[in-house]
């Protein structure tokens, strides 16, 4: 057998991005992935979200601490997927919503919870919801107002 020529790994192309977020040969294509990882990233707060709630509603715990374990559910995985991609965290970005509609759904599910009318209907209606309304922050940048008090001074 004749040994193949060396050809460069995909690795080493120009034409590929090898981070998520960055590109330098095309920023447009490195734009589109990083889109495509945020709808993503959306669907996996919205699934983990809603499922870790009624785990721990399941598992027999008052609404409050189900609330509090979905949410942590949901966010963790994007703390996590940015922690290992040496990126600062989204949940600590002051011009994006990322848990409140993790915040909203656990509310909502543990709150059709209690008053009897879960069902998967009602999950998937409400997994639907966080989705779209994470969707939509992320296309419009709807965010929350920012805290002042007596200690803000605004830099000249």
């Amino acid at each position: 057998m004749r040994p193949r020529p060396h050809s460069p790994s995909r690795s080493t192309s120009p034409r590929r991005c090898s981070r998520p977020y960055s590109c330098s040969s095309s920023a447009a294509s490195c734009k589109r992935y990083s889109r495509t990882l945020l709808v993503f990233d959306a669907a996996g707060l919205a699934v983990f979200c809603t499922t870790g709630t009624v785990t721990a509603l399941t598992a027999g715990m008052n609404p409050i601490a189900a609330i509090l374990l979905g949410v942590t559910t949901g966010v963790g995985g994007g703390l996590m997927r940015d922690v290992v991609a040496n990126r600062d965290p989204q949940l600590f970005n002051p011009n994006d919503l990322y848990a409140v509609p993790a915040f909203i759904g656990a509310v909502l599910i543990a709150g059709l919870w209690y008053v009897g009318w879960y069902g998967p209907i009602a999950l998937y209606a409400v997994t639907a919801l966080v989705f779209a309304f994470r969707v939509l922050s992320l296309r419009f940048r709807w965010r929350i107002p920012h805290a002042r008090g007596p200690w803000f001074h605004p830099r000249p």
